[in-house]
């Protein structure tokens, strides 16, 4: 090897090193031994709580932003009710206080995951004081039939497994702890017969359980169920004011026309539910965008006006009438 090769390959042996001990030294990374420590004291810190079976920390360095942390805590399976509730409340703040979250722009992602009746459960940040409550309605809600339940910041997403027919009591009572929080959010998801359905609910002011969502999954032909979307709300997402609306993506494909006697067969089985406020009627959706549709306002369990477009409402009214 040349004079020349040998300077260049020590010179950046030497700067390898040099940057090894950089991040040694400044506690810059998972491999520094401050972090070392800290984890350490984590793993200490959330073995104290009954019940925490497994702890896994990460921490990665981004330079001019500091230590991004992750921490995950499972617990048992179907963990004792004040367990839990203790790990939910506090473990959180002790490592927040170990890593020194928010100095330095040190951040920390943390959840904690268990298995509830089968149901898997991960908790993330959720809105401080529910928690008691939150629980309590992860615990009502899961089961057999629930695959996943996630509760992040001020939302809770209920994901169930898929059934070929409507489960009878897939629509929440509005009192129950699941549903009844004030500035929470809940998205049930599943899949029936082929058919994606979501259901949002905003503190259980509206009983949701009279829309008869079984009769519309009913009344769509069951070769066009594959890829239709379901949706209903009880508020609306930016004023949180009372807005019961229902939306129904599947008469026709995205760039087909709107099936009139489909919608209108659809249609005719909500006409008298005194909680619809409005119908969306439309093609498949693709890629959340939406094709052909029609929308009617409803008061109390009668259509009010003649649609929009108008033309496509003209058309579905006929439709009923004939």
């Amino acid at each position: 090897m040349s004079l020349e090769k040998r300077v260049v390959t020590r010179r950046a042996a030497l700067t390898a090193s040099g940057a090894a001990l950089i991040l040694g030294v400044s506690g810059c990374g998972s491999v520094s031994p401050i972090n070392m420590k800290k984890k350490q004291r984590i793993w200490v810190s959330l073995h104290g709580f009954k019940s925490v079976r497994h702890v896994k920390s990460t921490v990665k360095w981004v330079l001019k932003a500091g230590d991004k942390w992750d921490v995950r805590v499972t617990l048992a399976d179907d963990p004792p009710y004040e367990d839990a509730l203790k790990v939910i409340r506090n473990a959180r703040s002790e490592v927040a206080q170990i890593i020194g979250s928010g100095k330095g722009g040190t951040e920390l992602d943390f959840t904690i995951s268990w298995r509830q009746a089968g149901t898997l459960i991960e908790w993330d940040y959720f809105v401080r004081d529910l928690e008691d409550q939150a629980l309590k309605g992860v615990v009502s809600a899961s089961g057999s039939a629930v695959e996943k339940i996630s509760l992040h910041s001020d939302e809770i997403f209920i994901l169930y497994r898929g059934a070929d027919s409507y489960p009878e009591e897939l629509l929440l009572d509005p009192a129950s702890d699941v549903v009844s929080m004030e500035g929470v959010k809940v998205t049930q998801t599943t899949t029936i017969g082929g058919a994606e359905f979501y259901i949002d609910y905003y503190g259980g002011d509206v009983d949701l359980r009279s829309v008869p969502l079984k009769e519309v999954l009913e009344a769509i032909d069951p070769d066009q169920r594959e890829g239709a979307t379901i949706r209903l709300q009880e508020k609306d997402v930016v004023t949180k004011e009372k807005n019961v609306q229902l939306e129904v993506a599947a008469f026709g494909e995205y760039d087909d026309e709107l099936d009139a006697d489909a919608a209108a067969a659809t249609l005719k089985v909500v006409i008298g539910n005194k909680e619809l406020q409005g119908v969306k009627l439309s093609v498949r959706e693709k890629n959340n965008s939406v094709g052909d549709y029609v929308t009617f306002e409803m008061k109390d369990g009668d259509l009010a006006g003649d649609g929009y477009p108008e033309d496509k409402g003209e058309t579905i009214l006929e439709k009923l009438e004939g």
